[in-house]
């Protein structure tokens, strides 16, 4: 038996503005950056303890190589970054949608990127700020303000570590710190005499590094402006692409409204010559009156399930109030108003039903199970039985079974039965009045409301329907799979 599972996808909000649109993806994206700092700051974190042990473990095997392993401030500033971490993903969880525009937000971002370069600071006069090429290491501050930032403020992030690097270096040269490296006392104090004997050797040297810095500034703003104004225009053209789908579907959905009442009457006058009241007719008008009859029904029903995935659409049918249900009263009220049609085709109902209930809003519940007991009924063969089944699961979570013995669904065609206007080849031959929307609006119903939607079926030998309401444990979804 194959088996396929509704995703609980989230559905798609109403449309926004543009202004609103790119400020709410705007905030969004500055949200990831800042928890992407704070990922990518717990491997700095990571790193800088390795260094510490480094210099416990191997630190003598260093020194034979001539170089001074790190001692007590990698720790020391690992304990500070991971303090400054977790004041940052506090903050960072505090953000919510209603703070999204708020400036909060760049705070956290800034106040990051400041104490960042400081501490890589740190890190460039303990390693050698004119020994070793670490320096070079507030590229990556630069680079990524570029891409998260305009030019201008990160032209600002630029000249922010051009600044503290140059401190650096004037700093340890005055005298006011002490000249730090990880090269031994004696190369190090080689290199810097070397420096130190040409005065424009370390301008060169410091010069070099900073006209680096911002010549890579200057090609990674300009190509992130390039993406961005890129991300602007497809932005843009998104939203007039919307805007045309939403006038497209309000004209379509005026147009399908209007029809209503014709088709309700060409119904109705259909009824009045089958029935004779317009005189006698023939075989041959009434065969074609029968099949005027069945297209219009289909119409209709078209009609009726459009304008209903329409509403649901809305966003006053996401507003609406929602209650609790008592599930099992629900389905017998779906059972009755379904009795007319399995009575036709002479389908019976067996009914297994407990104390169930569930949140959300009446109508749309009634709405969703109705189509399926529908397609149940629908699709059984004559004199077939539908069984609907509810109870309340060990993890409080309610649900609801609905299974009929009738044509099934082929493995390949299962994925594809909640799409609109879907039909596979065997249901359109043996219900030719089906819209191809039924389950389309189970799907809204079941995402909106984050019901647990699991099909299982066989190619002739039935189809079942099993839905879970509320949060179904690991230990319930095993015992569910099981007993099915």
């Amino acid at each position: 038996m194959a088996s396929f599972e509704l995703p609980l996808s989230t559905v798609r909000a109403e449309p926004v503005g543009r202004s609103s649109l790119e400020r709410r993806i705007g905030s969004d994206v500055a949200v990831r950056n800042i928890l992407w700092f704070i990922t990518l700051r717990w491997i700095v974190v990571a790193v800088l303890l390795v260094a510490e042990l480094a210099a416990v473990f191997i630190g003598a095997f260093l020194r034979d190589y001539g170089i001074e392993a790190p001692s007590q401030w990698p720790w020391i500033l690992a304990l500070i970054l991971t303090a400054a971490n977790i004041c940052y993903l506090i903050h960072a969880q505090s953000l919510t949608p209603q703070t999204h525009s708020g400036i909060g937000i760049y705070l956290n971002l800034w106040t990051q990127i400041v104490v960042d370069l400081i501490a890589l600071t740190v890190v460039v006069h303990y390693l050698g700020s004119l020994t070793t090429f670490i320096c070079f290491a507030y590229l990556f501050h630069t680079v990524l303000a570029c891409i998260f930032f305009s030019p201008r403020w990160s032209l600002v992030v630029t000249f922010l570590a051009c600044l503290l690097y140059v401190g650096c270096v004037a700093a340890e040269l005055s005298g006011l710190i002490p000249p730090a490296g990880i090269y031994t006392e004696q190369i190090s104090r080689n290199l810097r005499a070397g420096l130190l004997e040409f005065p424009l050797r370390v301008s060169i040297h410091v010069g070099s590094a900073v006209g680096i810095f911002l010549v890579v500034w200057y090609l990674a703003s300009h190509l992130s402006t390039a993406v961005r104004q890129k991300d602007r225009q497809l932005l843009i053209a998104n939203e007039r692409l919307l805007a045309a789908d939403r006038e497209r579907t309000q004209h379509m959905l005026h147009t399908t409204h209007e029809l209503k009442a014709p088709f309700a009457a060409i119904q109705s006058y259909v009824q009045l010559l089958m029935k004779g009241y317009c005189g006698a007719i023939t075989n041959e008008t009434r065969d074609v009156l029968v099949k005027i009859d069945a297209r219009s029904q289909r119409l209709s029903n078209q009609i009726r399930e459009m304008l209903q995935l329409a509403n649901l659409r809305s966003a006053a049918a996401v507003n609406q109030p929602r209650g609790t249900v008592d599930l099992a009263d629900l389905l017998k009220r779906v059972i009755a108003s379904s009795q007319a049609m399995a009575e036709a085709r002479n389908i019976s109902f067996q009914t297994d039903l407990h104390k169930a209930t569930a949140e959300g809003v009446p109508d749309q519940l009634e709405m969703m199970l109705a189509n399926i007991v529908a397609n149940a009924v629908q699709y059984s063969h004559p004199a077939g039985t539908v069984s609907v089944s509810c109870l309340r699961l060990a993890s409080g979570a309610s649900q609801v079974k609905i299974v009929d013995q009738g044509i099934g669904i082929r493995e390949d065609a299962l994925p594809n039965i909640f799409e609109e206007y879907y039909r596979s080849k065997e249901a359109a031959e043996y219900n030719p009045m089906c819209t191809g929307l039924g389950l389309a609006i189970v799907k809204h119903i079941a995402q909106t409301h984050k019901i647990t939607v699991r099909v299982e079926s066989e190619l002739g030998r039935g189809t079942q329907f099993i839905l879970t309401f509320g949060t179904l444990s690991k230990t319930d979804h095993h015992d569910s799979l099981a007993k099915h």
